[in-house]
C-alpha cells in the first residue's frame, strides 16, 4: 500500500507543468524531499548544450547582469543550490529572478549561460564554429560598394590609431548606414576580419574598443540591434586580444566589465 502511495506521489510530480512548479509549496524537509529527486532529473534543470541559434540576452541590462551573476553561481554548484534558490524566490512576490523558470522569456539565455560557464571548452568551440561560418565574401548587396569600403576604411583607421576622433567617426558612420540585420551582420563580419588579420595585441584591442563603443551607444539610446547580433561572439572579441603576444589582461577585463560580460 505504501509503495502505491509513493508511486502515485512521484507520478503526480512528474506530471507537474511549469505553472504548477512556480506555485509548488516547498514545505517538505529537504533531507526527505522526494520532489528534489525528481527535480534533479528534469531536463530543464540539467542545462544541456544549445540546439539551434544562441539565445539573445534580455534587453534590460539589470536583468542581464543578474542572469550572469546567478548563472555563474548555479554553474559552480550542484542542483541543490538551484533548488534552494527557486524555493526562496518562489516565496518572493517581488522576485527579480523569474528567469529561473522555463516559462520566462529570459530562461533560454539563462540556461545557455549556465551551460557556457560549466562547459568553457565547448563554449569556445561553439564560438569558433560561428566565426568559421561567417564568410566575409557573403556580403548582402545593400552593404556592397562605397559604404562597405568606407566602413572597412574606418575600422582600419581605428585599428592602426585608436583616437577618440577615429572611434567617433566610425561609430557615427556605422549607425547612420547600418539599420538592417543584414548590414549589421556584414559589419560584424568586418570586425571579425579585422581581428583575424592582425596578430598584434593593440590592434585587436582597438577593434574591441570600437565594439564596446557601439554597444555603449546603443545602451544609451535603448537600442539592441548590434547587441543582439554581437552577443554570441562576445567571447571571441574578448578572447582574441588575449591570444596575441604581450596581451594586457587587465585592459581586456575592464572592457568586459563595461560590456557586462563579467
Amino acid at each position: 500500500m505504501l509503495l502505491i502511495i509513493v508511486s502515485n506521489f512521484i507520478l503526480s510530480l512528474l506530471s507537474l507543468d511549469v505553472e504548477s512548479l512556480e506555485l509548488f509549496d516547498y514545505e517538505l524537509s529537504l533531507n526527505e524531499s522526494r520532489f528534489f529527486l525528481v527535480f534533479n532529473k528534469m531536463e530543464w534543470a540539467t542545462f544541456p548544450a544549445p540546439i539551434g541559434p544562441i539565445p539573445h540576452p534580455p534587453s534590460d541590462s539589470a536583468e542581464r547582469d543578474q542572469i550572469h551573476t546567478i548563472a555563474e553561481k548555479v554553474a559552480k554548484n550542484n542542483n541543490m543550490f538551484l533548488y534552494l534558490l527557486m524555493d526562496q524566490e518562489s516565496k518572493n512576490p517581488n522576485t527579480q529572478c523569474r528567469f529561473l523558470w522555463p516559462n520566462s522569456s529570459s530562461y533560454p539565455y539563462f540556461s545557455f549561460k549556465v551551460w557556457s560557464y560549466r562547459n568553457p571548452v565547448e563554449f569556445m568551440q561553439l564560438q569558433q564554429n560561428l566565426i568559421a561560418s561567417m564568410a566575409p565574401s557573403a556580403i548582402p548587396s545593400n552593404q556592397t560598394g562605397s559604404k562597405t569600403s568606407e566602413i572597412q576604411s574606418l575600422i582600419d583607421s581605428v585599428t592602426k590609431e585608436c583616437t577618440k576622433n577615429n572611434i567617433q567617426n566610425a561609430k557615427n558612420f556605422i549607425f547612420k548606414n547600418c539599420q538592417t540585420s543584414e548590414s549589421i551582420k556584414s559589419t560584424i563580419e568586418l570586425f571579425v576580419s579585422a581581428i583575424k588579420k592582425s596578430e598584434i595585441f593593440q590592434e585587436r584591442l582597438h577593434v574591441l574598443y570600437l565594439v564596446n563603443e557601439i554597444l555603449m551607444y546603443e545602451s544609451q539610446k535603448k537600442m539592441c540591434l548590434f547587441r543582439d547580433a554581437v552577443a554570441p561572439l562576445l567571447g571571441f572579441f574578448l578572447q582574441a586580444p588575449m591570444q596575441a603576444a604581450s596581451a594586457n589582461v587587465e585592459k581586456i577585463n575592464k572592457v568586459a566589465q563595461l560590456i557586462g560580460y563579467l
